[in-house]
């Protein structure tokens, strides 16, 4: 990192500035002819650049005799390059930029993209070309972390996995809107990027807005929204064929097909994409599919715009989850992967309660492989018809495996966009979208009761674990398993209290499915009431409904299953499952939003300022499908109002200053999760809303050479609820608190034409607030509940580094050849704490008790530096565009923890040994685009 910093140093200091004598100006003008404030304009091969003011318009002062390349460039646009000429004066030249796509426009309000000195809310923008040069089909999070505050985890290393937090919040607590449309999960708030797997084909650009931010829904962005923009249409026509091969048998095939704008005024696209990987960690193999297609059409000579779009990714793929997270030693015991033939413990997924993988041999394969008869609507078409149901068993290279943990799903979101320009200064957009939602996690299942126990004895087991059962490579055996299921005692075959010829299965694999269905409407108004000021108002309905239940999906050798959770009323012979068969929980939440918004702006040269307001009601019920009787299904419906106030100022000092002011509270509903004790109807009398109050005051300077914006923030967050299930308890907490202020410092440095350099720094302070009550119910007995106290005063705030320095190196060696290094230096890492190792139990000794009451603070994590380098080569080969690019990721291949969870104390107070996730090593990713 020291040679990095010297050698910038270096390259700056040997940087001289030319003499002066001429200036260059002119006007930046996008869609409709409109100027736009904020666009990057330079001269290419000098130190020699601008940005547009409010009105669109830019000067570039003491410029030498001479001709030049005049570059003008602003996001969700394509590049301009002017050649441009000076003699003995000043001259003008104005540049007039395209649309890379055309815009959904009837999202461009609610989904509010942040204009650079104008909107005043801290944000990081991010490109399409930065999109495709940094991604390398990773999940589209993982471009993300490139902005200060933000942190890329991949979790339990699968794909899709992957976890982002902001500002110490995680994703739960962070909106991401997807061309306006909140996709976050309506009951907890969950984002699965597995279901967005094709976002990283078809995003134009990608706005990180930190705190409350510029969108006007209550969609819980603490932390920030992440606004995700993928453009309707390509103006261009043509066809697109992309090609990806990468380490661990990566392979990714892409077609991408657009008409352009027809005479007509129509433009469709549409895309479809096959990703298929074995996995960096053993048996989490990934299989997915992604399309998206829209349609573009304008009317009545440009007065309504229609769009509509469709876009979906059905996947599968193989996990490690929590089950199988373990201390640093324990991670250091395993190695010698057979999966991946490699003694790389990084990769090895061994197992603990049942949570991991073994080999078949192909008969148990052809046998087992029931992955698509008998299931309840637990998939969907896309599943049956690419998949053959759940791949819970599956040929992966040249072995056949089942992981027991699988996670399938699809989730299609349909949308139709319009707008209409009502006169020169009104227009009405509006939104109706849709998402059916389809499929579930796969994970291990035992029963409970007097049964042949795997020492061949009988005895009684409440949990019984599949990877007991090993062949000595740390693996299942699945032999074993499957002999297991098919002698129930000693001295019987069968359980002949419920069958004499059938075989009754002590273990099998289950699906937890979690099915929903989702429509809306957003409309905004906007007005402008004169040259100055623009008010916007809108409306936000969505309704949605949420089923959730397990059911058996391979009985593993046996003929039925026995469950220890009986629904209610059943008896008997009515408790037997076969493939299909629901077990331990079945639900329906259902989440009715309404919510309005209003906001005026004022814009001038100098000033800008947002005032807005946004009021909202959540309505929740809950239908107990498995628990209750007959005429008790529905419980009382919740009702919980929310609101919004935010106000921004900016001010521009200078051409090249400008200090924003941005602040607001906000009050939101609990989750729905939170707001029912644990699996029942019965309300959480102590569910509350959520305060949240947020202030953000920075500055932004652009100059010739750099670009930099320093911004310092303060978020306090009151009434946090959550449901924490922290084997074998249940916690129900309320009135949790928490403090976040920092720094963020991003900037961008270009000392000549074939060097930049990008840098984004974060500086947080994170914190839990004071102690709180909780209830607590065992997994065994969900009735009864008793309150304890939970000691997090002061507790560092976990699961993301609060030190976190980020630098980039771009070079441009030849024409159409660009090479990125970045270099990421994070600590100040925590562990996340535990409910249950915070809570006092007079059965502890008194060193464990005092370091629990004084407050002693989770485990700190070593630090971690890593590499990525990016390489993407433009060139024409027979009159067609080929675009080649390469990857390696943490190229120096650095051991680090992505992910560690607190264990709590040791007898003499000191701290137990975390447990965690390891990052994966070394990857490589090569890709060949041609453009026709």
């Amino acid at each position: 990192m020291k040679i990095f910093i010297i050698y910038i140093l270096s390259i700056l200091s040997s940087t001289s500035v030319l003499k002066a004598q001429f200036n260059i100006s002119g006007e930046v003008k996008g869609k409709d002819n409109l100027p736009l404030s904020g666009a990057n304009v330079f001269l290419g091969g000098t130190n020699y650049g601008s940005a547009t003011d409010n009105e669109g318009k830019f000067n570039i002062s003491n410029v030498n005799a001479g001709q030049y390349k005049l570059v003008g460039s602003y996001l969700g646009y394509t590049t301009s390059e002017i050649m441009v000429e000076i003699i003995d004066s000043d001259i003008t030249q104005d540049i007039a930029l395209n649309q890379s796509v055309l815009q959904i426009e009837a999202l461009q309000v609610t989904g509010t993209i942040i204009k650079d000195r104008k909107t005043p809310f801290p944000h990081s923008s991010i490109t399409s070309e930065d999109i495709e040069l940094r991604t390398a089909s990773r999940d589209i999070t993982s471009v993300m972390a490139e902005s200060p505050g933000v942190y890329y985890t991949e979790s339990k290393g699968g794909a899709g996995d992957s976890r982002v937090y902001i500002r110490g919040f995680d994703q739960e607590n962070s909106a991401t809107l997807i061309n306006g449309v909140p996709v976050n999960d309506m009951e907890n708030g969950r984002m699965y990027w597995s279901n967005w797997d094709g976002m990283t084909d078809i995003a134009s650009a990608i706005q990180i807005q930190k705190g409350l931010g510029a969108t006007n829904l209550v969609a819980g962005q603490l932390g920030g929204t992440i606004n995700i923009v993928s453009g309707a249409a390509s103006a261009k026509a043509g066809f697109r064929y992309k090609q990806e091969f990468g380490s661990d048998g990566f392979l990714k095939t892409t077609f991408n097909a657009n008409t352009g704008l027809l005479d007509n005024g129509i433009a469709i696209s549409g895309l479809v994409a096959r990703k298929t990987w074995n996995g960096f960690v053993d048996g989490t193999w990934s299989d997915a599919y992604s399309y998206y297609f829209s349609a573009h059409k304008k009317f009545n000579n440009g007065k309504h715009t229609i769009d509509a779009n469709v876009l979906g990714a059905p996947q599968q793929h193989g996990q490690r989850d929590e089950d199988q997270i373990y201390t640093k030693e324990d991670w250091k015991g395993f190695s010698n992967s057979d999966y991946s033939e490699s003694d790389d413990f990084r990769r090895t997924s061994p197992h603990r309660y049942g949570s991991g993988w073994g080999e078949l041999t192909k008969d148990e394969y052809e046998y087992l492989k029931d992955n698509y008869i008998g299931h309840r609507g637990s998939t969907d078409w896309a599943h049956d018809v690419l998949f053959g149901g759940i791949m819970h068993t599956k040929k992966v290279g040249d072995k056949y495996i089942i992981n027991t943990r699988t996670n399938y799903y699809h989730k299609p979101v349909y949308s139709l966009n319009w707008k209409w320009n009502i006169d020169g200064n009104s227009t009405l957009s509006t939104t109706f979208y849709g998402s059916k939602g389809r499929g579930g996690g796969t994970g291990p299942l035992n029963t409970r009761d007097t049964m042949l126990l795997d020492d061949g004895t009988d005895g009684y087991a409440k949990y019984y674990d599949p990877a007991v059962l090993d062949d000595n490579t740390g693996t299942i055996d699945w032999t074993q398993v499957i002999l297991n299921n098919q002698q129930w005692l000693i001295d019987s075959e069968f359980d002949t209290n419920y069958s004499t010829s059938l075989h009754r299965s002590k273990r099998v694999i289950r699906a937890s499915v979690n099915h929903h269905d989702w429509t809306g409407v957003l409309s905004t108004y906007g007005r402008k009431i004169n040259n100055n000021i623009n008010f916007t108002s809108g409306i936000d309905f969505r309704s949605y409904a949420g089923e959730h239940y397990r059911e058996v999906v391979n009985l593993l050798g046996g003929d039925y299953y026995v469950h220890h959770y009986a629904k209610a009323g059943e008896e008997g012979t009515e408790r037997m499952r076969g493939v299909g068969g629901i077990v331990d929980y079945h639900n329906t939440g259902f989440h009715d939003w309404y919510g309005a918004w209003a906001q005026v702006e004022y814009s001038s040269a100098l000033w800008s300022a947002i005032f807005s307001s946004t009021k909202s009601v959540s309505r929740y019920q809950r239908k107990e499908q498995y628990n209750e009787t007959a005429g008790d299904e529905f419980s009382k419906a919740l009702i919980f109002p929310g609101n919004a106030l935010k106000i921004g100022i900016n001010y521009n000092v200078s051409d090249n200053l400008n200090v924003f002011l941005a602040t607001g509270q906000m009050s939101k509903a609990p989750k729905f999760s939170n707001s029912y004790l644990a699996y029942s109807n019965t309300p959480n009398t102590g569910a509350k809303n959520e305060n949240i109050s947020s202030i953000d005051f920075g500055a932004s300077y652009r100059s010739n050479i750099y670009d930099i914006t320093v911004t310092y923030y303060q978020n306090k967050w009151k009434d946090k609820a959550t449901f924490i299930y922290d084997a074998p308890d249940i916690y129900n907490i309320s009135g949790l608190s928490a403090n976040h202020s920092g720094v963020e410092i991003e900037a961008d440095v270009r000392p000549i034409d074939l060097v930049s350099f990008d840098a984004s720094l974060s500086f947080g302070n994170w914190t839990w607030g004071e102690n709180i009550d909780a209830t607590v119910s065992s997994d065994y007995d969900r009735t009864n509940t008793t309150e304890v106290q939970i000691y997090t005063d002061g507790l560092k705030v976990g699961f993301q580094p609060q030190t976190q320095m980020k630098f980039g190196l771009n070079t441009f060696p030849i024409k159409g050849l660009t090479i990125n290094t970045s270099f990421q230096i994070n600590s100040n890492f925590f562990a996340g704490y535990a409910p249950s190792e915070r809570v006092v139990d007079a059965d502890d000794p008194q060193p464990v008790q005092d370091a629990i009451t004084e407050g002693k603070d989770v485990v700190e994590l070593p630090s971690f530096n890593l590499m990525d380098i990016h390489l993407s080569y433009k060139m024409q080969l027979m009159g067609y565009d080929v675009t080649l690019g390469a990857n390696v990721l943490n190229a120096l291949d650095e051991e680090y923890i992505t992910y560690a969870e607190d264990q709590g104390f040791e007898d003499d107070g000191t701290s137990s040994a975390p447990k965690l996730f390891y990052g994966s090593g070394r990857q490589l990713r090569i890709s060949v685009k041609l453009d026709i």
